[in-house]
């Protein structure tokens, strides 16, 4: 009996060590997988009380934490940031277990099961929920010291379970394949998408043949047939009605167009320009964006209006205020040192008196008009000649910028900003109805964006044309509206590449185009990762530029032909002006007489004709005086030889 029992005892023993080896291995193979993939938390599914050695393993000179504690994940957002790895073990969980846990997988989860000996991988796959994003793998042992390990996905959850060999364990470690998760997915076996559209040049045209066949092509089409070659799938078009309605919110939280069809799920997503706006974010996932664009407003060309502003606009505000400053400051100095006693002749400070000061430096700066006098002393000259000389090269600089810029013959727009566009103008702002411009306007914290919706916008949006060339058609035979919209898009339609339309260069908005894909769609990773590769290959950025580098406007080469009127209005305004003022003094004096009061006082006599001119006026007279009498004197000479 000893003998019976202590062989007993040491089967026991033995049989116990094992089961504590096989442990310890199982732990290190957890954790090397764990490892792997940057794994911060594990958990088992099944029987809560079973494995607590090999927990004790795991815990054990590692960085893992356990969420085996608690059946339902208490902290979802621990859960939520970080990696957890799920454990199935094939003796303490079964598939009910297991199932039961997969309603409630996140993204982040990671899945490690344990295929029992009597089933195989595909019929223990067959009625788990899986989808082509899922973190899915199983194990089995192979031997006491290898295990062969396996990822699992489905392309949808009612398709067949598609296994791939991933690599396997020893004592050694994991060897585990090298590949990126979307490299060793990237075939999607010929799946056919339901896609949809709408037209938006450079970046989506769709285009009806006579035959009834739609075909869509521009440049988000050209990568998205990029990707279906090299992933391998096929496309179903499903076109919105109506046909160019991209979206609008309802009250009830349902959406119209191609948003309200990826809401729906009528398809799974749609490969065109989407705007990413806040309202959309609620029901769609966008991809990794594709290109930037902003937004500019668009008027009716001012070809033939008239530019009140042509002789001005050559030199900025801040020039002209300089040069007004200059015209206050400098004739009071001018005449301040010609009335300087001692310093300056009596003709100086006749010739600079305040008044004629300021005539001399408002010509210098303007019109480059000296004076007959200049002043005798170094001072008053130094002053003298900086006045000139200075005003000279302004006139130099403003001559040579009017005659450039009546060349260029720059139009005069009507507004240059949105503010201008409400204080100075009744035109009304034209956007394509269903499309993301509708929420940017109405949902807008800014005043001036709300102003523009309430005042310019909502009342007549339902009488907007659907269709972008019929929107820039409108602006070009109607002044009364600007067109808001993209500015890439805008210069690929007929109206501004005729130039019958043009842009105030004013940037508005700038955001960026992305596909749009069902929420939480299993397909939005693998397809960001090959949107992420095609950027960094540079194929990418090759397709847009191909497509944002189209030829601009085809305007009228106007250079060096005539001026027309409206370009030189300001002259003839001015000289009008001249004239009428004119004509007011001439009739002014002209009256003037009638009012003065009648003297019988007698003439002024030639005394006190003399007596009422100051000393220059007086030494001119006797000059002249003087030089006539001598001119007589020689004919009289002349005469009597």
């Amino acid at each position: 009996m000893d003998v019976l029992k202590s062989s007993y005892l040491l089967v026991l023993l033995l049989f116990r060590l094992s089961i504590s080896s096989g442990q310890s291995d199982l732990a290190k193979f957890i954790y090397d997988f764990c490892r792997r993939h940057s794994i911060n938390y594990f958990s088992f599914v099944g029987d809560l009380d079973g494995p607590t050695s090999l927990i004790q393993h795991l815990l054990k000179d590692s960085n893992l934490k356990s969420l085996y504690q608690s059946r339902f994940y208490p902290n979802l957002h621990e859960r939520s940031v970080a990696k957890t790895l799920n454990i199935a073990l094939s003796n303490l969980t079964t598939k009910a277990n297991l199932l039961d846990r997969m309603e409630l997988k996140l993204k982040r989860d990671f899945w490690l099961v344990q295929i029992p000996h009597e089933e195989t991988v595909e019929s223990y796959l067959k009625d788990l929920p899986l989808d082509l994003d899922d973190d899915f793998f199983s194990f089995y042992i192979e031997t006491d010291s290898t295990i062969r390990i396996q990822e699992a996905y489905k392309l949808t959850n009612d398709m067949e379970p598609i296994t791939l060999y991933f690599g396997s364990w020893t004592l050694e470690g994991l060897n585990a394949s090298p590949m990126e998760k979307w490299d060793r997915r990237g075939d999607l076996g010929g799946m056919e998408f339901k896609i949809s559209g709408a037209s938006s040049s450079p970046y989506v045209k769709v285009l009806e043949k006579p035959n009834g066949e739609v075909e869509m092509s521009g440049m988000y089409l050209e990568i998205f047939y990029s990707l279906e070659e090299v992933m391998n799938f096929t496309h179903i078009l499903n076109l919105p009605t109506p046909r160019e309605e991209w979206g609008i919110k309802n009250s009830d939280g349902s959406w119209t167009g191609i948003i309200g069809q990826i809401q729906r799920g009528d398809i799974d997503f749609a490969p065109i320009s989407f705007t990413r706006t806040k309202l959309r974010s609620e029901v769609v996932d966008f991809a990794l964006p594709i290109a930037q664009f902003h937004h500019r407003y668009f008027v009716q060309n001012p070809r033939d209006s008239f530019n009140w502003f042509a002789y001005v606009e050559p030199l900025t505000s801040k020039v002209w205020l300089t040069i007004g400053l200059l015209s206050l400051i400098f004739p009071p100095f001018l005449t301040f040192l010609a009335f300087m006693p001692y310093i300056s002749t009596e003709e100086e400070r006749q010739e600079f008196t305040l008044w004629k000061s300021f005539v001399f430096v408002l010509s210098t700066l303007t019109f480059v008009r000296g004076l007959s006098v200049t002043p005798n002393q170094a001072r008053n000259r130094l002053v003298f000649l900086g006045i000139l000389f200075g005003g000279t090269v302004i006139f130099w600089h403003w001559e040579a910028m009017i005659i450039s810029y009546l060349a260029v013959r720059i139009p005069a727009l009507p507004f240059n900003n949105l503010e201008e566009l409400l204080s100075q103008t009744n035109k009304k702002i034209l956007i394509k109805p269903g499309s993301a411009y509708v929420d940017d306007f109405r949902y807008s914290l800014d005043p001036l964006i709300q102003e523009a919706w309430n005042t310019r916008i909502r009342e007549y949006l339902h009488s907007y044309p659907n269709n972008r060339d019929e929107l820039t058609d409108l602006v070009a035979n109607d002044p009364d509206y600007v067109l808001y919209d993209n500015f890439y898009s805008s210069r690929t339609y007929g109206a501004y590449r005729r130039c019958q339309i043009i842009d105030v260069p004013q940037i508005y908005d700038q955001k960026v185009f992305a596909y749009g894909f069902q929420k939480n769609s299993p397909f939005l990773p693998i397809f960001n990762f090959h949107l992420k590769r095609m950027l960094e290959r540079g194929s990418m950025n090759q397709v847009v530029e191909k497509y944002l580098s189209v030829a601009g406007q085809q305007c009228q080469d106007l250079s060096g032909a005539p001026l027309g009127f409206e370009n030189c209005f300001t002259a003839f305004l001015l000289f009008l002006i001249g004239c009428l003022v004119s004509v007011v003094i001439i009739f002014g004096e002209y009256f003037a007489r009638f009012l003065e009061p009648t003297s019988d006082a007698a003439a002024m006599d030639e005394s006190d004709f003399y007596e009422s001119l100051n000393r220059i006026e007086l030494v001119n007279v006797l000059r002249h005086r003087d030089r006539f009498i001598a001119k007589l004197k020689r004919l009289v000479h002349d005469s009597d030889s």
